[in-house]
């Protein structure tokens, strides 16, 4: 079982070019609240297995736009997600 914070979004730029208007730019006035996307998410691993199952909540920076043609705006963000998980680190290990 496994707790993830978060405080930033960076990935948040890159969305807004990607899945809107390419000729687009960002706007000028691009502030840390527009990338602060703070979110937490409960991670549990399946016994002898490399799936994990979680469920979390994020706050959405104002980058983004939650319909076509609209205002930025914020978004909350409740998900359950099942995932496959590959350590490439191990800090610490208890061993059975």
């Amino acid at each position: 079982m496994g707790v993830f914070l978060q405080i930033i979004d960076l990935g948040a730029m890159m969305n807004y070019r990607l899945f809107d208007d390419q000729t687009q730019t960002l706007p000028d006035d691009l502030t840390f609240k527009q990338l602060l996307a703070p979110g937490a998410s409960i991670n549990y691993g399946l016994k002898n297995t490399p799936l994990t199952i979680g469920a979390g909540y994020q706050y959405m920076p104002q980058i983004r736009r939650v319909k076509k043609n609209a205002e930025l705006s914020n978004a909350h963000r409740i998900f359950l997600r099942v995932s496959w998980d590959l350590p490439l680190l191990h800090i610490w290990a208890k061993r059975p």
